[in-house]
């Protein structure tokens, strides 16, 4: 049994743990408390489009800084404010979706719009809580970029729908102006012509009333349709009511 545990500790000593991290499938760092870089997975390299000498040994702020160029930039405001919640608490810290825009390999200092999903946590040795800081992150530009366009999408068609009911709305109000104009125009004809009748006979009383009778009844009407379009556009609560059919007949 001794020589079976012996033989279990020197395989174990035997594995390159680290070339077993940097062969990991995942976009990992290893920060020291000063948040210099002491350890980097292909992945990462790969994805940031760096090398190792690039960043081993050199702090993390110095080879991933903010983009110059955007004025809102705060990835290495809010990536250092993470890692410090990390070393004064000694727990993961799981940031939400950040922009950190990664710098070009090309020579040109420009930089790419990058979206990354990051977890800080903590590794302790020798009793102390935090001796490295496992930085992890997850490229999801594809998929911020994905969610915007179905955004925008989703806005040009909300904007044609509220484009296409207004137009609906005017050719409403346009079909509704029209009858009141004709409907309007039919009534004062009516008050027209019993004015013009009146004046043509102001002798006879009875006459005189049943032709003033009419000429009010028509402005009644007046008033009436004036009221139906300020109730269509101010959306005021209609008041249903009662008719007889047989004296709507006779009126008309």
């Amino acid at each position: 049994a001794s020589g079976c545990k012996m033989a279990s500790i020197r395989r174990e000593r035997d594995i390159d743990f680290r070339a077993l991290f940097e062969a990991l499938p995942g976009n990992y760092l290893i920060l020291d408390r000063a948040l210099t870089i002491v350890g980097v997975s292909d992945a990462y390299l790969a994805v940031t489009r760096t090398t190792r000498e690039d960043v081993i040994g050199r702090p993390l702020f110095a080879v991933f800084p903010d983009n110059p160029e955007d004025p809102t930039a705060d990835g290495v405001a809010n990536l250092r404010a993470s890692l410090q919640r990390v070393l004064e608490q000694g727990r993961p810290d799981r940031m939400p979706v950040q922009k950190y825009d990664i710098p070009l390999n090309d020579g040109s200092g420009g930089f790419e719009e990058r979206y990354w999903r990051p977890l800080n946590t903590p590794v302790g040795l020798g009793g102390e809580p935090v001796t490295w800081i496992v930085h992890h992150v997850e490229d999801v530009t594809e998929t911020v970029r994905n969610e915007r366009s179905l955004e925008a999408e989703t806005a040009a068609r909300r904007k044609a729908e509220l484009a296409m009911r207004q137009a609906q709305k005017m050719e409403a109000i346009g079909q509704l102006t029209g009858g009141i104009a004709h409907d309007f125009n039919n009534l004062l004809t009516v008050v027209g012509g019993s004015i013009d009748l009146i004046r043509g006979d102001p002798g006879d009383p009875a006459r005189v009333k049943r032709l003033s009778d009419g000429a009010m009844t028509a402005l009644e009407r007046c008033e009436r349709l004036i009221r139906q379009p300020l109730m269509f556009s101010r959306r005021q609560v209609l008041q249903p009511e009662t008719l007889n059919p047989t004296r709507l007949i006779s009126d008309f």
